[in-house]
């Protein structure tokens, strides 16, 4: 349509990462559709990576923050090697490797953002599901 605002880019900001772990979200919210006893422990993942999200990037910046968020995220990942915990993992080293060292923030919060909106979504459909 012509003239119209342009959509969210959800990419932007992600420099060289693109869709490397993004193309991973979209399984983690089909977890969401596995039986219910599967379910449990899946559901909470996504909110504990959103959760690292929110509480180290207001408090740190840049390769501190990298730091902190791959700690949080590698002892998620031992616990429970799930599709959230890598892709966050994954992403999370591939800023500190790729991303500009002034770049680093926008990346960080575009990812969060991004992350925080999938969990939101999951959590409204299964509330939904459980509705029916």
């Amino acid at each position: 349509m012509a003239g119209s605002a342009p959509e969210h880019d959800v990419n932007h900001g992600l420099g060289p990462l693109r869709a490397a772990p993004l193309r991973l979200l979209p399984q983690q919210i089909r977890q969401g559709q596995a039986p219910q006893t599967e379910r449990t422990g899946a559901e909470k993942l996504p909110k504990a990576v959103a959760d690292a999200f929110r509480d180290v990037l207001p408090a740190r910046h840049g390769a501190e923050a990298l730091a902190a968020l791959s700690e949080r995220f590698s002892a998620l990942a031992q616990r429970d090697d799930s599709i959230p915990c890598r892709a966050a993992l994954e992403a999370v080293k591939t800023f500190g490797a790729n991303s500009a060292r002034d770049q680093i923030d926008d990346s960080l919060r575009t990812y969060a953002d991004f992350v925080t909106r999938q969990y939101e979504l999951a959590a409204k459909h299964a509330t939904r599901r459980g509705q029916d």
